[in-house]
């Protein structure tokens, strides 16, 4: 039996259980299932992060000083920081890395003094970002900065740059730019946004791209509603509105509704309150099949069993005039055809329409079917457009088009794929929603939230326009059609939700409090009317909760106008300026409210501009806001949208950061000024020498060498002595203008030392030694928490803080230590140099070795400093007294070889004195007992020595250790020293001129393994060599390994680019090579050779090139 022949009561008895089955349907159609939020995943063991920093800087500042584990590689890479540990989200793939180690960079005698340390990389949707621990040295007061962690860097995540294969995962070359943070980490050189680096990370474990945290912005003009108004419920004769027609001629509403009694009833558009009397009639409240409308006499056609009834609008007695008719068999679906004037109505056996005959009698035509099988069920429905076109629609199968001539139907059924296959269900059969679009054509909406549009095709027939929209609900059991615009309103009533549809696709939704009409048991009331409001009844059959509710539609907003980017000129001495935006937008059912936000860079999360929220945005700049990035968010009832986001560009006019300096050289060497630029456009650098009285500019080429901030005078001679540089920058920024801001940097003046031929005799100037950064550390960190005590001269250098993960964040009072010279000499003959200092330096930590012992655990002073070096190597002697943690009883030793020195190079003379620097050291087995903490072999701090001409102090003010001890007489040197343990080897460079063939490949060290033993070889794994001023990465083998009396070579091999470039060139190499055997004393030689590239070489580069 099917639902509409029931009772009335039968048909409320099934409604529970029928509405309960759909929203068991529904929940399982729509609701996916939950699963619970996945655990992080801790990552153990990863290789270290490969990141540069940036080449230019490294070019600048110098490779700098790594420590803690941070190692340099050079090239594009630049240092390895070490994995420490990570995790891994595999809701989100989130990873966070940590890394350890420490790299410092110094230059310009202190002024550039900058640490990086522990970064943290996180891979973030939205913030995808380097963390680092960072000090600077302030420009402006001189003083050190630990900024604490900190974003140094945005990431920039791509898909391709992703390998999760074998149980790791890695990131390759991942773009990385400059934040706000890092900005002021580097004294304001480079830009907010300046491209730095790319970062390489790899570790073992899952991996994957991160899910982005969305905007949640709502598409532009999505259409959403708001609820006007809504009848309040009474009880017990609540009506169900089965359907619902909107009379634009008379602006009112007709409705169809179940009570105790039927009615047909005029409703006002605006309160829903009743009109005048309605049609009464017992079986006017028949739920199925619907009942349709004329709009041009305001009539309601309704139908129980075989009668239809007419309901036509009396405006002058604000009431209807009522009339019935037989079918003549039970009805099936109903509607009226505008277009023809009559009313077609499909019953269990025929077809037939109906005319008014105007004297309250209407007239039978029935057709006779030809073609495919007639749609006709109990709920089959009826749609006729506005060109006459008739569909038919029933459960389970395509619909029909029918095409009317005389007395015949010809039923053309569509394409198969043109229906809801699942709508035939076993307690009912429900069609295909069926409606016909103003205009022509007409839409289905299946049981399934299938929507297809149709239309007449070129050939005369009916077929889908476009693809099938899934709207991702169940149950649809009703739908309308806006007769003002076509939107298309599909009605789910199980997840309570009306999806709008327009042109074929799916522009919003409404979401409702109630579910509405009455189930499967009837129709449900729905129209769209004037100026887009959506009526609807809500209640889910209960009669305690019925009403009909009215909506306004709106839309979210569109954005008109996106602001346009911005660019603020700073001049000369400008710090601050304003930067002006613009927005706009626009939505139906109310203006938007705006709210404007804005980031640091091209990356991470929008916030919002307190107070900023009119559609023109003034904002205060200042320099570190260049490439800050805006944008304007609008809202109203039915969404929100971001517009296009602008971007900031704050050009600053050239300015000079560090000055270059005067230098000294030895005639021959290479000297090298530099200026370290800022301003926005990058400033134009152009060196000029003074000749003849007038600036001239210089090119590269005829003994210079000039590579942006770095001007190199080549092979400096004797006639260069005196000459004076200095730098022009300058920029363009304001745009559309050829105006230059212009800026001169100091004169520097160059001096080609003489050269120093004969001995020389010192009597002032210091040497600088740190003995062991990561000792300093240790000394005043969290460790020992003590201190460094200077004194009898000695001083310490200010902005040489120790850093590392022993100091843990306490580093005062770990500055290098400079003792002064109090005489010394240099003979050049015999390559022989000593120095006496004065100074003494105490270290002392851990508070005591006892309870009640005041003294600390670790207390040694040095004293008497003495350095012998004769060629490239030599000794730093020292006085010493004091305990150690092993050692807790105080033990003088005199003239104590401490560390072992080599020079790199020869020393660099100057007005009044000489100089070394880079002076390599490395703690002695005697060294080692002093410490009590450190191998010997162990690299120590480098020193570095200005020494000033003059007459040496008299050996009587030598300080002494404290306590006294008394010693017999010493000869100075030699020292008394444990026996010294036989060579693990030795260690010869190349010839002195290394030809590079086309391999690439050069021999730069033999090694010989001593007979006993089993030799091991340690050299670095990369060199960087500069030609022609440019920098490339050499890779340096050599065996792991030696056998005992056996020999082995060390090579150099180059890049095919570096090769090329050496041809006809040559360049000086430096690789400091280590062998070690057990019970042999181990050896370390810095070996020099220099490269030649081949001229065949040149000429075959030069022909391709």
């Amino acid at each position: 039996m099917s639902i509409p022949s029931l009772p009335r009561a039968a048909r409320h008895a099934l409604l529970a259980l029928l509405l309960a089955l759909a929203a068991l349907t529904a929940s399982a159609l729509t609701a996916p299932a939950r699963a619970a939020a996945a655990d992080p995943v801790a990552i153990t063991q990863g290789e270290g992060l490969r990141w540069g920093l940036k080449l230019s800087w490294r070019n600048y500042a110098g490779i700098g000083t790594a420590s803690d584990g941070a190692t340099i590689v050079g090239g594009a890479d630049g240092y390895v920081w070490p994995f420490r540990s990570g995790s891994f989200n595999p809701d989100t793939n989130r990873a966070e890395l940590q890394y350890g180690g420490s790299v410092r960079w110094t230059a310009h005698e202190g002024v550039l003094d900058v640490t990086v340390s522990n970064p943290r990389l996180v891979l973030d949707g939205d913030d995808a970002q380097l963390f680092g621990r960072a000090l600077s040295k302030s420009e402006s007061t001189g003083q050190m900065v630990d900024y604490g962690e900190i974003p140094l860097v945005t990431v920039t995540l791509r898909e391709e740059a992703l390998t999760v294969a074998d149980g790791r995962t890695r990131w390759a070359a991942l773009g990385t730019n400059l934040t706000a943070e890092g900005f002021r980490v580097f004294s304001g050189n480079y830009p907010v946004g300046t491209v730095m680096d790319p970062l390489t990370a790899t570790y073992s474990g899952p991996g994957g791209f991160p899910a982005p945290t969305a905007d949640n912005f709502t598409p532009a003009g999505t259409i959403g509603f708001s609820e006007v108004n809504r009848t309040t419920p009474s009880e017990p004769t609540t009506q169900h509105v089965f359907d619902l027609f909107w009379d634009a001629q008379r602006e009112l509403m007709h409705a169809t509704t179940d009570s105790v009694w039927g009615t047909v009833g005029a409703r006002f558009p605006d309160t829903l309150g009743t009109i005048g009397d309605t049609g009464r009639e017992d079986t006017t409240g028949q739920s199925f099949p619907k009942a349709t409308f004329d709009a041009a006499t305001a009539t309601v056609f309704d139908s129980v069993n075989t009668t239809v009834h007419t309901y036509t609008w009396n405006a002058a007695t604000w009431g209807y005039d009522h009339t019935s008719f037989d079918a003549g068999t039970y009805v099936y679906a109903l509607e009226w055809d505008p277009v023809g004037r009559r009313l077609l109505v499909v019953s269990s056996s025929e077809l037939a329409s109906f005319t008014d005959n105007g004297d309250g009698s209407w007239r039978k035509v029935r057709y006779t079917r030809v073609g495919d099988t007639l749609p006709a069920g109990p709920r089959s429905q009826i749609a006729i457009d506005e060109s006459g076109t008739i569909m038919l629609a029933d459960a389970g199968q395509p619909p029909a088009e029918v095409r009317l001539a005389g007395t015949t139907a010809t039923v053309t059924r569509l394409a198969d794929d043109v229906h809801d296959p699942d709508a035939a269900q076993s307690t009912f059969a429900q069609p295909s929603e069926l409606r016909a679009i103003p205009g022509g054509g007409f839409y289905l909406a299946g049981y399934r939230g299938l929507v297809q549009r149709v239309e007449r095709a070129g050939d005369g027939s009916l077929r889908q326009v476009g693809e099938t929209l899934r709207l991702g609900v169940a149950s649809v059991l009703a739908s309308a059609i806006d007769q003002s615009d076509g939107s298309f309103y599909v009605v789910a009533p199980a997840v309570r939700k009306i999806a709008v549809v327009k042109d074929g696709a799916k522009v919003g939704e409404l979401a409702l409090t109630q579910e509405p009409g009455v189930g499967f048991s009837g129709p449900i009331g729905i129209a769209a009317g004037a100026d887009h409001a959506l009526y609807v009844n809500e209640g889910g059959g209960y009669p305690a909760l019925n009403t009909l509710a009215k909506y306004a539609r709106g839309t979210s907003p569109t954005v008109g106008d996106d602001p346009q980017d911005a660019v603020v000129p700073f001049a000369a001495g400008v710090d601050s300026g304003t930067a002006t935006f613009t927005a706009a937008a626009t939505a139906v059912g109310g203006d938007p409210t705006v709210q404007w936000q804005t980031r640091a860079g091209d990356s991470g999360r929008f916030t919002d501009i307190d107070g900023a929220t009119a559609t023109t945005l003034r904002l205060p700049v200042t320099v570190a806001d260049n490439g800050r990035q805006v944008r304007a968010v609008f809202s109203n009832a039915f969404g929100r949208l971001g517009s296009a986001h602008a971007t900031v560009t704050i050009n600053a006019a050239a300015a000079i950061v560090v000055e270059p300096a005067d230098l000294t050289v030895d005639p021959g060497a290479t000297a090298e000024f530099k200026v370290m630029p800022s301003g926005n456009p990058a400033p134009e650098i152009q060196w000029q020498v003074l000749s003849n009285g007038s600036w001239v500019d210089l090119a590269d080429g005829n003994g210079y060498e000039i590579d942006g901030g770095f001007l190199r005078v080549l092979n400096a001679s004797a006639t260069q002595n005196g000459l004076q540089f200095r730098a022009r920058l300058r920029n363009k920024i304001t745009p559309g203008s050829e105006e230059w801001s212009t800026v001169f940097s100091r004169v520097a003046t160059l001096k080609v030392a003489s050269p120093v031929t004969s001995a020389v005799s010192f009597g002032g100037g210091h040497v600088d030694w740190g003995f062991a950064e990561r000792w300093r550390c240790y000394v005043v960190g969290n460790v020992a928490r003590g201190g460094i005590v200077p004194g009898a001269g000695a001083t310490q250098v200010p902005g040489t803080l120790a850093t590392g993960t022993l100091c843990n964040g306490r580093n005062a009072g770990s500055e290098i230590v400079r003792f002064g010279i109090r005489g010394g000499s240099f003979d050049p003959a015999s390559g022989v140099l000593e120095l006496k200092l004065r100074g003494t330096v105490r270290f002392w930590g851990h508070d005591y070795h006892v309870p009640g012992d005041t003294r600390p655990q670790l207390d040694t002073t040095f004293s008497n400093l003495r350095l012998v070096v004769t060629g490239d190597s030599g000794t730093l002697y020292a006085d010493t007294v004091g305990a150690t943690m092993d050692a807790p009883t105080p033990v003088t030793r005199t003239n104590v070889a401490i560390v072992s020195a080599r020079l790199p190079s020869g020393p660099v003379a100057r007005d009044g004195g000489l100089d070394w620097s880079g002076i390599e050291t490395t703690l002695t087995a005697a060294g080692a007992e002093v410490f009590g903490s450190y191998p010997a072999g162990e690299p120590f701090d480098p020193i570095a020595i200005s020494a000033d001409f003059g007459t040496p102090e008299p050996d009587a003010v030598v300080d002494q250790p404290q306590p006294p001890v008394q010693q017999p007489p010493v000869q100075q040197p030699p020292v008394t020293r444990a026996p010294v343990a036989k060579a693990a080897g030795t260690i010869a460079a190349g010839a002195k001129a290394t030809t590079v063939g086309k391999t690439g490949v050069a021999q730069v060290a033999t090694l010989r393994c001593a007979a006993g033993a089993r030799c091991t070889v340690t050299v670095p794994k990369r060199l960087t060599l500069k030609i022609a001023g440019k920098r490339y990465a050499a890779t340096v083998s050599s065996p792991k390994a030696i056998a005992a009396g056996k020999r082995g070579v060390v090579t150099l091999k180059l890049s095919k680019k570096a090769a090329a470039k050496l041809a006809g060139r040559s360049v000086k190499v430096k690789l400091r090579v280590t062998v070690r055997a057990s019970g042999a004393r181990a050896v370390t030689k810095t070996v020099t050779v220099t490269l030649k590239g081949a001229k065949k070489q040149a000429k075959k580069a030069l022909k391709k090139g």
